[in-house]
């Protein structure tokens, strides 16, 4: 199943925005981005592409709004939002469409499936003690 999810952040001012795709794969959440200028589209970076780890991602929450909703990522380390323009002490906002929001739900629902197997296993792993 498809679960790719058009983004934006927008950027200096709104001067700028980070356009790309949000999906996952395998235990990871991954970001395919460019930053354009936000008046004429004309200037382009090339293409980034940055791997979150589940693992790393303490919250992933929706806030629907009247225009456009946000998804939200807080990771636990600064390390992994390093390279993702806009983020705010591991926070990251992605604006995604209202239209996008079964899509949003279902990636949700996956990535809160994938972390609750990979905590079991790791507790499953974890020695006793006693």
């Amino acid at each position: 199943m498809n679960t790719s999810l058009p983004f934006t952040i927008p950027l200096l001012l709104g001067v700028a925005k980070a356009v790309g795709l949000l999906r996952l794969e395998g235990r990871s959440l991954l970001l395919e981005y460019e930053l354009t200028d936000r008046t004429l589209g004309l200037l382009r970076s090339e293409l980034k592409t940055v791997r979150l780890p589940l693992i790393e991602v303490d919250e992933l929450t929706l806030n629907p709004g009247w225009r456009f909703d946000v998804l939200q990522i807080r990771v636990s380390t600064l390390r992994v939002a390093r390279n993702i323009p806009g983020h705010d002490c591991g926070i990251i906002r992605l604006r995604t469409l209202k239209r996008d929001r079964q899509r949003v739900h279902r990636l949700l629902q996956m990535a809160s499936t994938l972390q609750s197997a990979k905590t079991t296993e790791r507790l499953e792993n974890t020695p006793s003690v006693g």
